[in-house]
């Protein structure tokens, strides 16, 4: 029990710097394409993308299956991601932002799984390249589908 309040702790901590980061960082530029760029690169930068990190990520999935606690606050990390994305997908694609921040979240925390588990593993920059090209092809289909 001491080990899961322990991780349950260091992933609140870890979501809310992640969080705080996405805020700082769309401050300065003001601009929706580059709040949704910072939001992905600060889930892959130095500090988040960690063999620690991730490994803590995946025991707390597993966790989530039996504890309440744990599947509490895994649905508040998934709601704020997803809220973040469609935050400043929104006035980019309109009603296209859900299906398209399902797709992004769903693509960072595969990067976290393959990370965990070595398979076609990928650095932080790279993982975070492929989620936003993912960003930017998502963004253009909307464009396209709209016109």
């Amino acid at each position: 029990r001491e080990l899961h309040r322990k991780l349950a702790e260091t992933l609140r901590t870890a979501t809310m710097a992640s969080g705080e980061g996405h805020d700082a960082e769309g401050d300065e530029t003001g601009c929706h394409h580059a709040r949704l760029v910072a939001l992905i690169r600060i889930n892959f930068d130095a500090d988040n993308y960690t063999p620690a990190v991730i490994a803590a990520w995946l025991n707390f999935y597993v966790l989530a299956q039996t504890s309440v606690e744990a599947n509490r606050l895994l649905r508040v990390y998934h709601g704020r991601l997803l809220s973040n994305l469609r935050h400043d997908l929104r006035p980019i694609v309109g009603g296209r932002a859900e299906a398209l921040a399902v797709r992004l979240g769903a693509l960072i925390d595969g990067d976290y799984l393959r990370q965990a588990l070595g398979d076609q593993a990928l650095d932080g920059k790279s993982a975070s390249a492929l989620v936003i090209a993912a960003l930017d092809a998502g963004l253009a289909e909307a464009n396209g589908a709209a016109a």
